[in-house]
């Protein structure tokens, strides 16, 4: 069951939401925990036709999962699902976010074909479309650009951005009727690092979460818009971190203690909780203690599978917000 509702505050989109949870499927059960506090465990049973899906973006307690060429909308708390248009025929699609919760009129969801040969694939639907549009923008005089599969796009100011490992940013501006641009310039920095990158909104900066081998490094940088060049950071004062393939997020730490700290969906040796990185010492620790420390990733369960931090969201909806093709007012 989920905590009481004392613990919860309200953000600015209206709902009731504590710090992110780790969710990841486990016995077709939702397992969710909270590293902020104390590692509370949650489970909360699968709706039917969650089982066996992928789940590949988190947004207001709304997770965006797909079969095949089925997607939906899930909010795991309410067991609520809200189904889109399927897929067309011939699109391999692994890359997709949306922008705004799916019960609003402006929701948009945003996806990109990973095996395009010859051009950048980008398919898109609005609420109350019954059709996936494509728009396809040919590489004359743009160098090609893939996001890595497993790398989360992210929403910041206007746009979709896509990062690679060099870090070079794709964005797709969602005010510019649609415009795709490549910033290569961010890039130099990390010129022959093919190690993972992350994406992140943080105080209203976007950050870039840089992975060494097995964690040895985690480096953070913050996008200089003035001279687009990634600047490292040293610090994320009050705000501490929630790192996945499908989601990251940032939150104002509950005390001091979680300060720097960045959350991993790992965990940490014998189940002992939640893989936190410090950026203060440089080490990780476990979430339920702070006395055993790592330099890397060794001896920590592998990233879950199919996991996504996640805004947890009581809010029932009503029948019209729960049909795609309804226009809300």
């Amino acid at each position: 069951m989920p905590p009481s509702t004392q613990k919860r505050v309200s953000n600015s989109t209206g709902y009731p939401y504590i710090s992110p949870w780790l969710m990841f499927p486990k016995d077709n059960t939702y397992n969710f925990v909270d590293p902020v506090h104390d590692n509370e465990a949650y489970r909360v049973s699968f709706c039917e036709s969650v089982q066996g899906a992928t789940t590949h973006y988190q947004k207001d307690g709304w997770l965006l999962m797909s079969k095949k060429r089925k997607v939906f909308f899930c909010n795991p708390f309410t067991r609520e699902i809200i189904r889109l248009p399927d897929l067309p025929d011939g699109y391999n699609i692994s890359i997709i976010c949306f922008e705004f919760s799916p019960i609003t009129p402006g929701c948009m969801v945003f996806a990109v074909d990973q095996f395009a040969p010859m051009e950048l694939g980008i398919l898109i639907i609005m609420r109350s479309g019954d059709i996936w549009l494509p728009i396809d923008f040919p590489y004359t005089n743009v160098k090609k650009l893939m996001p890595l599969h497993g790398t989360a796009p992210i929403l910041y100011k206007n746009g979709f951005y896509c990062v690679y490992c060099d870090g070079t940013l794709g964005v797709y501006d969602t005010m510019k009727n649609g415009g795709w641009s490549v910033l290569e310039k961010p890039k130099k920095i990390f010129k022959n690092d093919m190690h993972p990158n992350l994406l992140v909104e943080c105080g209203g900066d976007l950050l870039l979460v840089k992975l060494g081998h097995l964690g040895a490094a985690v480096r953070i940088f913050r996008l200089d818009f003035s001279v687009m060049e990634w600047v490292k950071v040293e610090t994320l004062g009050k705000y501490m971190l929630f790192i996945s393939e499908t989601s990251c997020l940032s939150s104002i730490a509950p005390n001091s203690r979680m300060e720097y700290m960045m959350c991993f969906p790992r965990v940490y040796l014998n189940g002992e909780g939640i893989l936190l990185y410090s950026l203060e010492t440089g080490s990780y620790h476990s979430s339920s203690s702070a006395e055993n420390s790592l330099n890397i990733f060794y001896e920590t369960e592998g990233w879950l599978s199919n996991c996504t931090w996640i805004q947890p969201n009581w809010s029932k909806c009503t029948q019209q917000e729960l049909d795609w093709l309804k226009i809300i007012e």
